[in-house]
């Protein structure tokens, strides 16, 4: 055994020393509450529920509203071009047969909560593409070799497989995340634990405020000289006294017991025995805090912040405008939105290809898009042409002695203004 063979077994049996300090362990009840479980189905089964929270239910159709916008010159969510007009004819004809447009804020909706959407794709030589049908995500797998290239996906359905080729099926998926590779990671995702916290944190309100809120009563029953154990059940049957009376229904004509509310199951009722006071009964007022929901507010900040979206908005609260979109008012939110879009775009441009080449053509030059008003990259845009226009000013001004300009106007136009030699020696 060699001197660097020692060495290296050493090393391997030193183990880094665990962190101290607290910590949430699994084994707590908690730990268990707050931990993700990262499987697929786990998590596509948490999104659902997550969609029945009214906040994030808005948020998901804010997300598809916004990223399936119409071109209001057009009336089209997607625009095409190409210099084939063949081609351009054909991918007409496919985005009006599968009815694409339609479909787009179920996929938007759909990559927002589970960051997948399978739709398969029914196709004939000669013809194209015939149908666009949807799949679950849930029971649809990816199958890939050891390079990482897709061989086939394969749906899972009541104990039978189908299989279906790579141009049998497309898969829309947001890569923001290589976590879940080769799945998509869903804007969802970053507010899963919040969500838990969210949730564990109202549950306590709603528990707290229906045993503390209401003012509850103190019996103090005046029993002489019982013995304690009867003294005991005396209180115990006046107090089922007190609970229930017991009436008859003229329906049936049968006893009921109907519930007396002067007296709550959290009312307390003491024997007093000879010497005392005598019967007596005190209120006692409910808990005096309940109106502060200070943590409630602060986790649900904490949700719209990973949602990307504004509370005011969701809420349409009074001051905020909801007459713009909220691209135009949330860069966080704009690029989300893109990110969507871009992923829609992708699905898309795969199945105009395995259209295309159903048909013969497999060399095509096209181009897809998805209205996208980007007012702020706009803005940010024209505010950077309009600083660098007063940099190039002020640089002009800079003169010498004799008032010859110190800076070259070609060197400012180059270099500050970025026009290229086409532009600046073109007469237009």
């Amino acid at each position: 055994m060699s001197i660097f063979e020692l060495f290296r077994k050493k090393e391997e049996k030193i183990k880094e020393p665990e962190p101290k300090g607290y910590s949430y362990d699994a084994t707590s009840p908690l730990g268990a509450l707050l931990k993700l479980s990262t499987g697929r189905l786990e998590r596509y089964e948490e999104y659902e529920k997550m969609m029945e929270m009214p906040y994030i239910a808005a948020a998901a159709k804010v997300y598809a509203d916004e990223c399936c916008q119409r071109n209001p010159d057009t009336g089209k969510i997607f625009a095409y071009s190409s210099e084939n007009q063949k081609v351009e004819r054909l991918i007409g004809e496919l985005l009006n047969r599968i009815k694409i447009e339609e479909k787009c804020p179920f996929i938007a909706k759909e990559l927002f909560k589970l960051g997948d959407s399978f739709w398969e794709v029914v196709s004939e030589d000669g013809k194209g593409v015939l149908g666009f049908y949807h799949r679950p995500a849930r029971t649809v797998e990816r199958e890939e070799d050891n390079k990482g290239r897709l061989e086939k996906f394969v749906q899972r359905v009541a104990g039978s497989n189908t299989e279906f080729m790579p141009d049998e099926m497309v898969h829309f998926r947001l890569l923001e995340d290589v976590k879940f590779y080769p799945y998509g990671y869903p804007i969802l995702e970053d507010a899963r634990r919040i969500y838990r916290q969210l949730a564990l944190m109202e549950d306590a309100v709603v528990i707290y405020r229906l045993t503390r809120a209401p003012n509850r009563w103190v019996f103090y029953i005046d029993v002489g000289n019982m013995p304690p154990e009867k003294a005991e059940t005396f209180i115990e049957k006046l107090k089922k006294k007190f609970k229930k009376k017991r009436l008859i229904d003229p329906k049936t004509g049968k006893f009921v017991a109907k519930p007396d509310f002067l007296a709550a199951d959290e009312d307390f009722y003491f024997p007093v025995f000879e010497g005392g006071r005598g019967s007596r009964v005190e209120s006692l007022a409910g808990a005096s805090n309940i109106g502060d929901i200070a943590d409630i507010e602060y986790f649900q900040k904490m949700l719209f912040a990973a949602l990307k979206i504004p509370k005011a908005y969701l809420a349409n609260e009074e001051g905020f405008s909801t007459r713009a979109t909220l691209s135009s008012i949330s860069i966080q939110f704009s690029r989300s939105v893109k990110s969507l879009q871009n992923a829609i775009v992708d699905g898309v441009k795969k199945l105009i290809e395995i259209h295309l080449k159903k048909n013969g053509i497999t060399d095509a030059n096209f181009t897809i898009t998805m209205y996208s008003p980007n007012y702020i990259e706009e803005e940010l845009r024209m505010e950077s042409m309009l600083k660098r226009v007063q940099v190039a000013q002020e640089l002009l001004s800079l003169t010498d002695k004799e008032g010859n300009p110190i800076v070259s106007a070609n060197y400012i136009l180059k270099t500050v203004l970025k026009v290229n030699d086409d532009e600046l020696h073109s007469k237009d």
